[in-house]
């Protein structure tokens, strides 16, 4: 080994130990309390809204968002937040207006936080609120079941969102990096899109539309009823059971497998560049498929609604379970 790299491996090994060395006994000065090595405080602030409203519209970055029923007639809105990017509640024409407000330095957006998270929870009373609009940059989003809501619009940067309420008209989530699932509800239209994420949804009663587009991330769809289901995704496979669809299912996909089984509708249209198609309908189809390079084995049958089924690179197996 060359007398220079003997030297250089000799200086790097020298500075690991000092630097655990220097960790250690910092450590031992702070007698191992980790959260005193945090340079991010988070504070607590409760506001309570006595006077009615319609409307809920919610604007943070970083912290999560909670929405939950509450017994009493009061909204209470509780907010764990920074001191510089705090969160004001006020009330105008009817809507709850939750804003952040945040007067970070340039250098007070570089910390350590090791012990909890920013977050908003809205505690809201028992009555038929209109429309809920939130927007977050990097934050979660739950959003509970039980509350009597219009509609739903959610957006966000970098997070996660959950919904279990039921809007009466329609629910639609958009998110650039996180997963979306929805549960346990029943609404109007669904409009649920993600660019890398995965989607999830699990006994769900749409009464209109449903769509989907996912740009990298996978989609799993259980026990789901709408009047119609169009799907779109670059990357991702694509799972559903227990699916049944009062008019078109298309779902199109550039790679990725498409999985189905139990599932129904008047018309469907698969379409997918790399990747199989396997799945069972319940009722007879007319089938009609196309594979470059894939095996095709699909039921003979000339009665029930048309199944379009294309791919390029994939085989094709349907069954018809009744």
């Amino acid at each position: 080994m060359r007398k220079k790299t003997i030297i250089w491996l000799s200086v790097a090994t020298l500075l690991v130990v000092l630097g655990g060395a220097i960790f250690t006994g910092t450590l031992v000065a702070i007698d191992f309390d980790f959260q005193r090595l945090s340079t991010v405080k988070l504070e607590r602030a409760t506001h309570e809204i006595t006077e009615p409203f319609h409307n809920i519209s919610v604007i943070t970055n970083t912290a999560d968002v909670v929405l939950v029923p509450s017994k009493g007639i009061t909204t209470r809105v509780e907010c764990v937040e920074e001191e510089n990017l705090r969160h004001t509640v006020s009330l105008k024409d009817g809507t709850l207006i939750v804003e952040v407000q945040d007067t970070r330095k340039w250098y007070e957006h570089i910390g350590i936080g090791l012990f909890g998270d920013a977050s908003v929870t809205i505690y809201l009373p028992a009555a038929e609120y209109a429309t809920l609009t939130l927007r977050t940059s990097t934050g979660d989003v739950r959003i509970q079941e039980d509350l009597s809501l219009g509609s739903i619009d959610v957006q966000t940067d970098t997070g996660d969102v959950m919904c279990n309420a039921s809007p009466t008209s329609s629910l639609k989530v958009n998110a650039d990096t996180g997963d979306i699932e929805i549960a346990s509800l029943t609404t109007g239209t669904i409009d649920l899109s993600v660019d890398t994420g995965d989607i999830e949804i699990c006994d769900v009663n749409a009464l209109g539309a449903v769509a989907i587009d996912v740009g990298s991330g996978d989609t799993e769809i259980k026990n789901l009823t709408c009047s119609a289901l169009v799907t779109t995704g670059d990357t991702g496979d694509f799972f559903m059971n227990g699916v049944t669809v009062g008019g078109l299912l298309s779902i199109r996909r550039d790679t990725g497998d498409v999985q189905f089984y139990g599932c129904d509708a008047a018309e469907a249209v698969i379409q997918t560049t790399t990747g199989d198609v396997e799945g069972s309908f319940v009722t007879d189809k007319t089938f009609v498929v196309k594979s470059s390079t894939g095996d095709k084995r699909v039921p003979q049958g000339t009665t029930g609604g048309r199944c379009e089924i294309t791919t390029s690179t994939g085989d094709i197996e349907i069954e018809i379970r009744k």
